[in-house]
């Protein structure tokens, strides 16, 4: 007889009491009371001094990119974060209670709280304002050291900057830019540490007509701005009243250049194609086909080399498939000058003493190696359309 065991599981569901649910109510009311009752509404800051908030960023999901005139809708999560010393508690008067979350609007509205307004530049050089009250569930959330942290979701249009990355890629690079209403010498953006959130979930399913891109990163910058002039912290000395600080996050997307890749494999598959027709002639005209060839190959090399990296060490295939063309084509070229000379006994008769006795065998070879040379080319033509596919 093997031993049963019953296990009994009990499910204790603990539930928080009235009492409990009253007293925490009671504690946050009286909190919320004691923090506003004397706020008045203005920036956080005395007199002579300047405010410093710090922004981060989340890509939401990409709306739209439109690469020909260069632009990119995209959702973003901001964040900005700032000290309000008026805001302060100590938790053990309250219940341990370290921070409450206000809805956006009425941290704004029903409390009379200052709130920073944020600007963005779009794609056409236009400065928006980001709204802060746009979501009516918006959340601000303040903790017991003054600390305040309030985040909105909107979609803005930036300018994209299109650039051919190494090959086969291309990158995409979209700027979004920040900037306060304030000048500098009341308001300042500032990144401790290099800070910014390079989030950007599930691009596959959620971006439009974008499936293709993936983001690499994102980098965080702050300019000092003034009369579309940009300025470091130590430029703008002295003229802190003039300027603005600009917090510009430049988001990098790369994706398969599949179009490039088609504009550098068919003038390959033709120069592979012209080299078997060249190579069918067994007089003179090969020879002037040959010439052709090469002449399309340096145009075409020269192409190439403007658009492939210079570091010849990672050559791609694209770049190493027009330099053996070319140097095929010289080896080529020489081969059909020596062939059609042979083949019409003018190689012969220049040099009577060097093929005198080898005569049938330069014949035979010279008809022997175009035959190798012919086919050779057929499946070089049929390798270059499968690795160029």
């Amino acid at each position: 007889m093997f031993p049963i065991f019953i296990v009994l599981v009990i499910h204790i569901h603990l539930v928080v009491s009235q009492w409990e649910t009253g007293k925490s109510f009671t504690v946050l009311t009286k909190l919320r009371s004691d923090l506003f009752k004397n706020y008045n509404g203005s920036m956080p800051v005395g007199k002579g001094e300047y405010l410093e908030a710090t922004p981060s960023l989340e890509v939401g999901f990409i709306h739209f990119i439109d690469d020909d005139h260069g632009f990119m809708s995209v959702v973003i999560n901001a964040e900005l974060t700032w000290i309000d010393e008026r805001l302060k508690w100590n938790p053990a008067n309250y219940s341990g209670v370290r921070e409450i979350v206000e809805k956006t609007f009425e941290f704004r509205k029903d409390n009379n709280c200052w709130m920073p307004i944020v600007k963005y530049r779009s794609y056409d050089r236009r400065y928006s304002e980001l709204d802060l009250l746009e979501f009516s569930d918006a959340r601000t959330l303040i903790s017991y050291k003054g600390e305040i942290k309030t985040a909105l979701q909107t979609m803005v249009t930036t300018k994209c900057q299109f650039s051919f990355g190494e090959y086969p890629n291309d990158y995409q690079n979209c700027s979004i830019m920040l900037i306060p209403n304030q000048n500098a010498d009341e308001f300042r953006f500032v990144s401790p540490n290099g800070y910014c959130n390079p989030k950007f979930e599930n691009l596959e399913h959620r971006a439009v007509r974008v499936h293709d891109l993936h983001l690499m990163g994102v980098e965080s910058n702050i300019f000092y701005t003034f009369a579309n002039t940009y300025f470091t912290a130590e430029e703008v000395t002295g003229f802190e009243y003039m300027a603005k600080t600009e917090f510009r996050f430049n988001l990098m997307f790369k994706r398969v250049n599949k179009l490039l890749n088609v504009k550098l494999s068919i003038p390959s598959i033709l120069i592979s194609m012209f080299l078997i027709i060249a190579g069918l002639f067994p007089n003179g005209y090969s020879i002037f086909g040959y010439a052709y060839c090469f002449f399309v190959e340096v145009m075409h090399g020269l192409y190439v080399s403007k658009i492939l990296p210079n570091d010849i060490r990672g050559i791609p295939y694209h770049g190493a498939l027009a330099l053996c063309f070319l140097i095929e084509t010289v080896f080529l070229f020489c081969w059909k000058v020596f062939s059609v000379y042979a083949r019409n006994q003018k190689l012969f008769a220049q040099l009577p003493n060097v093929f005198a006795d080898n005569r049938v065998f330069v014949l035979k070879f010279v008809f022997y190696v175009d035959r190798v040379v012919c086919v050779a080319l057929c499946l070089q033509f049929l390798s270059v359309i499968y690795k160029t596919r």
